[in-house]
């Protein structure tokens, strides 16, 4: 029994005599039943067998539980010749046991486990009873051992259960791994043959042959065997009613497995209908007919070909694709497009086999020894018979790993001269006689990702046999070949049929993808590039599998909705367009042609309407489909066809792209490890095992491309982005999103898009919670005119405005303040009654405004430079029925019946009336004044504001923009909006000075910058686009200045921030004034200028136009 501790699972039936219990028949057991927590009873104990399903079902579980407590302390230290434990799950469906037979299960597990990890040997059994007749039990079993067993070493599974008829009412992502393998080596494919055993090969000789019935049952093994080999799962696998779709099947298996039939049975298989899922049987009832005519007729039909052998020079015209990169190339010689992969060799090996082994690819593959030039103006490649393998060998057992990471990025980033070739580099960097690293780098215009599976899986085993390639097919198909098929492919009636359906998918106005960036874009679009990868959490790839099983889509499509949703939410953009790239192999000869043939393919999707996340699927499938029926018209010629406006910041149709990569030609799972350039992802190379290192490619052709990458560990998203738009965290934060969006899309697919959610629960919190914890109380928070007043009480003499050759007191603007309040009492006025203030700047227009304020009413400002119906549409919308003026201006009050309250004549009754304190009750509750909008979406709307708000937030300006009694502000917005608001009220409720000047002198940028000086002015509010034209040095009493009204451009901050407090503030004024500030480092160097932190008492949230809140960096 001690052999047992190895074991990882066994499922077998006993009724099996070929499959018995190992080890144990011979085993001579001297059975001593022990209770007991007495060091002293374990000392003889050889084994331990621990039955707890003899236990009387009353036995109480702690009791139990000290039990097998005890036996594990005591043996703790102590091996045994076995130590089996003993349950049985066919309890779990008897009610008397169902209590506590789960949490004794688990005990056990536990204790079994513990022992295996402390190096001791343990065995678990779970034993099984009978099986009942009705396969829904056997079916209820097969829950209870994949959802409350655990998987482990050291685990037996005994039971008579008939897992073939399990096996096949289940679905199989419902079969793990490992107990799938092991039902298949039990119950076979049901033929009596050996499950694993090759399918024998069928030729379509063989099925014309054939009769009928037979022809049927012949083509569905061989379509079942030929789609196992290219999805790498048994065949038992596959049912044949089973649509591929739920198999995972994406666009490079259905040109592999189209490529392959098409190739052996001589039928037509259009891509399209592999993804469309269909299942053995369609494809079985697709391909019958094409099997009435002779097979002579077949093979007539079929084209002879030799092996090729280049003896001399040839020229040929570029594909389409290849003309678009030659002309890239041409256009800007400092853009790379090169593909590249580093991998690591921990072993010696013969590097003279190595380099020839590269050197057979050479000669056996055209492409490899083509070079590209320019003939009477045209493009032209050129292939040669010969050319030698650039293969370098480079001693690098001195160097750092650092220097090794400087020398390969140096010839990733190198580049190629396409006249002169070879386009293919190798370099070997010796680090020690059993480490080795093999750089492949390759211009992307001879090879693309298909291309380089070939090559590694041939290198594997050119390298395998010693450099030489007769164990290969020869190369029949060139590249040449595909740029003759693509050629007369688009010159006749299909080039038409192509071209429309694309002319009509992409009509209308083409969106641009206007996601946000950390930095402007450039004027000319650049291809400096990086990338940054995630792994989906494990159970979450398998939650994506049987979510596309379940709705018949393949991961692909699948992914590349939840894409569109990801883009959508940091767009709002609904209409989109995702490139993806093709394999662009529709023929069956260019299977293993190496050359540049991937086509990328515009999918063009709407969101409108906010449709339900399940709908837009199937509308992203149905786009996926028609795609992938047109997928043969070449990118760069439906540009120059369809002449869509020219953004040379951007390129034409589309500005993402979408990948999904898995490995199709070699088993080893590791080659879709590559694709990300995983560190560490391990791969057979002609018996060689090679290790991927992460090369920094440096390149990105679109703003953002998103590959997906499934292999055995499950699923990975790998997002690649322009390094002159984006930076690394923003483009980690958005993998993050997208896989909290693909979390949110399974849980609730039938919600609209709206409602998917991309913020996990701790960024949710940090936006919603903790960035607004701006709760405070303010130190007796009081109504603006209270403070003024105190501060006249307090500093009477002092100078509270200068306007021109006039300085006003604390105590004359208390006084004059008074009267006006006083006044407005006497007229009745009822408390937040609305005052209209028209007035040009002068100490008059302040006496007015806080006259009113402090007679318990609400003042509108009302700027006399305003048109008049304006001006009237304000006093009459408002309600008002007083208007505090001068005789200048009564003019534009005229024929509304309101009462204009003159307070430029001296013999006015306003200044008649008392100068001391009115006495009139005003609370933080009552209104404060009112603010019209500009207009500029219809007629003005006036927003009506109160003291409470005015006080909280003149609390934390006054703090953030450095105001005190010190401080000389100009006031210099127009007082009808409300930064004149917070210049007026932080300056006066703050004690400092408010320096008024007329509009004239403030229009004057000459008379601006002499008043600044000679005013020594310290505090000043300006739109950016005053500050763009003043120079900071030019001012030195200036100690805060803030931006307001504009968006403020990051090198206005950064001039503005040297050697002073620089604050960026931001408010609608429907929140009162200022909402948010920033205030800018004086080290500042940013590309956008953020509006900074909510003020106190003030929650800030940003919302779609679905009122969701968004995450970082989108707007």
């Amino acid at each position: 029994a001690n052999g047992a501790k190895n074991v990882r699972y066994i499922l077998l039936n006993p009724k099996d005599q070929n499959k018995h219990i190992p080890a144990l028949e011979d085993v001579e057991l001297n059975i001593k039943y022990i209770n007991s927590s007495d060091p002293e009873d374990f000392q003889n104990i050889k084994g331990v067998l621990i039955n707890t399903g003899s236990l009387p079902a009353t036995t109480p579980f702690a009791q139990i539980r000290e039990a097998l407590e005890n036996i594990y302390r005591n043996l703790a230290e102590k091996d045994t010749d076995f130590f089996i434990t003993l349950s049985s799950f066919d309890l779990l469906f008897k009610e008397a046991f169902s209590r506590n037979v789960l949490r004794l299960d688990h005990l056990l597990m536990a204790l079994n486990q513990q022992r295996i990890r402390d190096g001791l040997s343990a065995l678990h059994v779970q034993l099984g009873g009978a099986t009942p007749a009705r396969q829904e039990i056997a079916i209820q079993r097969w829950n209870v051992l994949i959802e409350l067993i655990f998987q482990r070493q050291g685990h037996f599974i005994i039971t008579e259960t008939n897992w073939q008829s399990v096996a096949e009412r289940l679905s199989p992502d419902r079969i793990p791994g490992l107990y799938h393998d092991l039902i298949l080596e039990y119950i076979g494919d049901g033929s009596g043959k050996d499950a694993g055993a090759k399918f024998e090969e069928i030729t379509r000789a063989d099925l014309v042959a054939s009769a009928p019935n037979d022809r049927a049952n012949l083509l569905e093994q061989y379509l079942l065997h030929e789609l196992a080999a290219v999805l790498k799962v048994p065949p038992q696998k596959i049912r044949k009613d089973q649509p591929l779709t739920t198999l995972g099947i994406d666009s490079l298996m259905a040109i592999e497995l189209k490529n392959t039939v098409e190739s052996k049975l001589g039928v037509q298989l259009p891509i399209a209908t592999l993804l469309k899922g269909p299942t053995i049987q369609d494809l079985r009832d697709e391909f019958l007919p094409q099997f009435d005519e002779a097979e002579d007729e077949q093979a007539a039909r079929e084209e002879k070909r030799a092996a090729i052998h280049d003896t001399e020079i040839r020229e040929f015209e570029l594909s389409y694709g290849q003309q678009a990169m030659f002309f890239q190339h041409m256009m800007n010689p400092d853009s790379i497009f090169n593909l590249a992969y580093a991998v690591r060799i921990r072993s010696s090996f013969d590097r003279e086999i190595m380099r020839q082994s590269f050197q057979t690819l050479i000669d056996r593959h055209p492409s490899l020894r083509t070079t590209f030039h320019l003939k009477d103006g045209q493009p032209i490649q050129r292939i040669h018979p010969r050319m030698d393998v650039f293969f370098i060998e480079e001693d690098a057992r001195s160097w750092s790993d650092t220097e090794l990471r400087a020398r390969m990025d140096q010839e990733v980033l190198s580049h190629f001269d396409l006249e002169a070739g070879p386009l293919m580099r190798i370099f070997l960097f010796q680090r020690s006689e059993n480490d080795s690293v093999l750089l492949f780098v390759m211009h992307h215009i001879v090879t693309d990702i298909w291309s380089q599976a070939v090559l590694l899986d041939e290198l594997s085993q050119i390298f395998a046999a010693n450099g030489s390639d007769e164990q290969l097919p020869p190369v029949v198909y060139d590249y040449t070949d595909f740029v003759k098929w693509q050629k007369e492919l688009l010159s006749g009636e299909s080039e038409a049929r192509l071209f429309d359906y694309w002319k009509n998918k992409l009509s209308g106005e083409l969106p641009y993808l206007n996601i946000p960036t950390d930095r402007p874009r450039p004027p000319v679009q650049t291809f400096k590039g990086s990338t940054e990868t995630i792994w989906f959490p494990e159970q979450l790839s398998g939650r994506v599998h049987q979510f596309c099983e379940r709705n018949g889509i393949t991961v692909f499509t699948f992914l590349l909705a939840a894409y569109y949703v990801l883009l959508h939410k940091y767009t709002s953009q609904d209409d989109i367009i995702v490139g993806s790239p093709t394999a662009g192999r529709s023929k069956r000869e260019f299977e293993r042609t190496i050359g540049y043939f991937v086509n990328p393919v515009p999918f063009r999707a709407n969101l409108r309407g906010n449709p339900t996340f399940d709908r837009f699927l199937e509308q992203v499938k149905q786009t996926v489909l028609e795609a992938f029926e047109n997928m043969d018209y070449p990118l760069n010629l439906l540009v120059e066809k369809l002449q869509p406006e020219r953004d040379v910041s951007r390129t034409p149709l589309f500005q993402t792209m979408f990948i999904l990569q898995r490995a199709h030609l070699m088993h080893d799972q590791g080659l879709s490890k590559f694709a990300l350039s995983r560190e560490g992802a391990t791969l057979s190379l002609g018996g060689l095992t090679i290790e991927s290192m992460n090369l920094e490619q440096g390149v990105a052709p679109f703003d953002l491309t998103m590959m997906a990458v499934e292999s055995g560990d499950g699923l990975a998203a790998s997002l690649g982005y322009n390094i002159d738009l984006f930076d690394a965290s923003t483009v980690q934060r958005m993998l993050n999103h997208y896989i909290q969006l693909i979390e949110s899309i399974i849980e609730q697919p039938q919600v609209p898009v709206s409602n998917l959610n991309l913020l996990s629960e701790p960024e949710r919190k940090r936006l919603l919670i903790e960035w607004n914890q701006t709760a405070f109380t303010p130190d007796n928070l009081q109504c603006v005119h209270e403070l003024i007043t105190r501060n006249a009480a307090e500093h009477p003499d002092k100078t509270a405005l200068i306007f021109e050759q006039r300085e006003v007191s604390y105590a004359e603007l208390n006084r004059k303040a008074n009267q006006v309040a006083n006044y407005l009492v006497s007229l009745n006025l009822k408390p937040e009654s609305i005052v209209g203030v028209l007035l040009d700047r002068s100490p008059e227009m302040i006496f007015a405004i806080l006259g009113v304020l402090k007679a318990g009413c609400a003042y509108l400002p009302l700027d006399p430079t305003y048109p008049t119906e304006r001006l009237h549409h304000m006093i009459t919308d408002s309600g008002l029925r007083y208007v505090i003026t001068d005789s200048a201006l009564t003019g534009k009050i005229s024929g509304l019946e309101k009462t204009p309250i003159l307070i430029d004549d001296a013999d006015s009754p306003v200044w008649s009336a008392p100068d001391d304190e009115p006495d009139v009750p005003v609370s933080l509750d009552q209104l404060a004044y009112i603010i019209y909008t500009s207009g500029s979406t219809g007629k003005p709307k006036g927003t009506l504001l109160h003291h409470k708000g005015l006080a909280n937030v003149l609390y934390s300006t006054r703090k953030n923009y450095q105001v005190s009694e010190q401080s000389r502000t100009l006031q210099f917005a127009s007082f009808s909006f409300d930064a004149s608001v917070e210049e007026i009220f932080s300056t006066l409720t703050a004690g400092g000075i408010l320096v008024l000047a007329t509009k004239d002198t403030l229009l004057s940028l000459g008379e601006l910058i002499q008043l600044i000086r000679s005013r020594e002015i310290s505090n000043i509010t300006l739109p950016p686009s005053v500050l763009r034209v003043l120079q900071p040095e030019d001012f030195p009493t200036l100690q805060s200045v803030v931006s307001a009204g504009e968006k403020c451009p990051a090198e206005i901050a950064a001039k503005w921030s040297k050697g002073r407090n620089f604050v960026n503030g931001y408010g609608p004024t429907e929140a009162t004034i200022c909402t948010t500030a920033y205030p800018v480092p004086e080290d500042f160097n940013g590309h956008t200028v953020p509006i900074g932190k909510p003020v106190g008492n003030v929650r800030l949230y940003i919302l779609d136009r679905f009122m969701n809140p968004v995450p970082v960096g989108v707007p």
